[in-house]
Parts: C-alpha cells; structure tokens; sequence
C-alpha cells in the first residue's frame, strides 16, 4: 500500500515534468506523432493521461486504467485525429516514465502501462450502452436533447414542464430519471464528437435553468429540521449533478446550503462549523479528483466534528468502497440514493 502510496504521488508530483519531456518528442515536426497545436497540445494530453496513471495506480487498478485509456483514444480518434499517433504518444510516455522514475516506482506501472499498451492494440472501445430509461422518461429525454441540439432552450424548458403539468411526468421522473440520463446522453454526444463543448456548456446551462424552474413550483415537504452541506471537491469545476442532489433534499423538507464547485476544503470545513449540518455531501467528477476528496474528508474530521459524510459522483462509480476506505461514512450512485443514504446515515 505504501508503494503505491509512494508511486502515484511522485507521479502527481512529476506530471508537468513527464509530460513536457513527452511532449517535447510528440512535437518534433519530423516525429512520427506530431498534432495540432505542437507542444502545448501534445503536453496537456499527456499531463491528462498520468493524472488518471497515478488516480488508477492508488486505487482504481490496471483494467481502471485501460477502460480511461480506451475512453481517451477513441474520443482523439471521434474528433479525426490519428489514431496511431496517440499509441504512438503512450509508447514514448512509457518510455519516458521508464528513464525518468526510480526502479521502485516503475516496477509497480509494469501491467497498468501494459493494459493500456492491448487496449490501444485492439478497436474501439466505445459503447452507446442501454439508456436505463423508457416509455414516457425515455420520450422526455429524446425530446429535451432535441431541443437542445436545436440550441432552443425555452423550448427545451417548457416541454417538460407541459409533461409535468400534464402529469406524463412526476417530479421524481424529472430529478431521478429525465435530468441524469439527458446529461448522459450529452456527455456522449461530445464524446463521439457529435457536438463541441460549447453546446455541452449549453445543455449544462439549460439544465441549471430546468432545476430553477422545478424549485419554483415543485411541491416542498414540511422543514424536517435537518441541514445538508453539499460541495464539490477543490478543484471540480462540475456542479450540476450537486445541485440536482441538493434540490431532492430541499423538496424533502431540509435546509440546503449548497457550496457548488471547487469548493476549498479548509473553507468547506469553516463553513461546516458555521453551520453545524446534520450531513455533509461531497461530489467528485473525474477519477483525478479522488484525491482531493480523500484531502478534503480528512480536514472534515477535525476534533469535534460528528456530521456524517456521504459522497457520490462518477469518480467514485466503479470503486463505492473506497468511499469508506478514505473516512466517508457512505456512498451513493443517485440523487434519490443520496436522499435515502443521506436520511439513514443522519438517523444512526
């Protein structure tokens, strides 16, 4: 454990480094590898490919790594980009981890760089997978993702709110069901290249304004006379999924203070003795943030401290055990799970 300790912090430590020397070959006009934007492109992937190196080496595994690498390769390829060039990229970064960290450190890399070497040997990885939702949820989400391609958000808007008030939809439908798999269908449209990030931040947007309007005029359950504290780890710039988990407990009656993202955590811990919540929840996105909520769950409990503490997110989808392995007393995969383990965990 401490190896691995050791070896994905020098690997943080050293990314900036590693990746400069990296990139530094990649832009050599007359280099096998060469891409748009020269060094500075070429250094942020790599910089991006040795955050997940040193995410996967401490608790995600070899297969954690390949599935990333995998998820990386195939959204360069979606956006037209060589395909050889990046395995060609991850070969030289291998070999620049190989010379530049000690004997110790790289011998724990050995099958997390090979996983990654078969996983750029074989095609695509990419998967639309089963949408989870159907009949009216599934018609919603066909609908508000049209709309939104169409970029007519007061159409998108007032399409569910019709189905709302028509009572094709619940409210629970909407937070639990349409909100989740929507974003998901956008995250895979700009995965597959289908739309840019500009109109990923204009779905975000329209989302933000969706979750406005249902505060609005959602039913709200009696004040429980509990208080939640919701965050997004320091450094995760993503808030949305906070924001629809801290409307699931406002309706249900608590106090919400919602702190949204990249939320510092010496501040978060201030605030958590200004306002003693019953709960606190903290959100992480991308598997690189596991850190920073491990940082933050252990300046949390400090002396006196007693509000449980729950964490939810994508980057702790695949390993929910590590939340409790990091000091968090529960995990959930939903807004209406953290609604349930949130009550529960309060209770005891």
């Amino acid at each position: 454990m401490k190896n691995k300790e050791f070896t994905a912090t020098l690997l943080r430590a050293s990314a900036s480094g590693i990746a400069g020397m990296t990139a530094s070959e990649l832009a050599d006009p007359d280099g096998s590898a060469t891409l748009e934007g020269g060094f500075d492109a070429w250094k942020a992937h790599v910089e991006g490919i040795v955050l997940e190196l040193a995410a996967a080496v401490e608790d995600g595994g070899p297969a954690s790594f390949g599935e990333r690498i995998g998820w990386t390769r195939d959204a360069f390829v979606a956006r037209r980009l060589d395909g050889e060039a990046f395995r060609a990229a991850f070969t030289r970064l291998s070999g620049v981890l190989e010379t530049s960290l000690p004997d110790e450190a790289f011998g724990g890399l050995r099958d997390f760089l090979q996983r990654g070497r078969d996983v750029l040997a074989g095609e695509s990885t990419e998967t639309r997978g089963s949408d989870p939702v159907d009949g009216a949820v599934r018609e919603a989400v066909d609908a508000y993702v049209a709309r939104i391609r169409a970029g007519d958000m007061r159409a998108a808007l007032e399409d569910v709110v019709s189905r709302l008030d028509r009572n094709e939809l619940t409210v629970a439908d909407v937070l639990n069901d349409v909100v989740p798999s929507a974003l998901r269908r956008v995250g895979q449209l700009w995965h597959s290249d289908e739309i840019s990030v500009a109109e990923e931040h204009f779905a975000t947007h329209t989302t933000g304004r969706l979750l406005d309007r249902v505060a609005l005029t959602a039913p709200r359950a009696d004040d429980n006379g509990r208080t939640v504290v919701l965050a997004m780890a320091e450094g995760d710039a993503h808030d949305l999924g906070l924001r629809l988990v801290a409307l699931v407990f406002e309706l249900d009656g608590w106090r919400t203070i919602c702190f949204g993202a990249n939320t510092p955590a010496t501040d978060l811990a201030r605030a958590v003795e200004t306002f003693a919540p019953d709960l606190i929840v903290l959100g992480a996105t991308p598997n690189t943030q596991r850190e920073s909520v491990a940082a933050t769950v252990e300046i949390l409990r400090q002396p006196g401290a007693t509000a449980p503490i729950l964490i939810g997110g994508p980057a702790f989808a695949q390993l929910p055990g590590r939340a409790r392995e990091i000091g968090a007393d529960g995990w959930a995969v939903s807004p209406a799970d953290a609604l349930r383990v949130g009550t529960e965990l309060v209770a005891s």
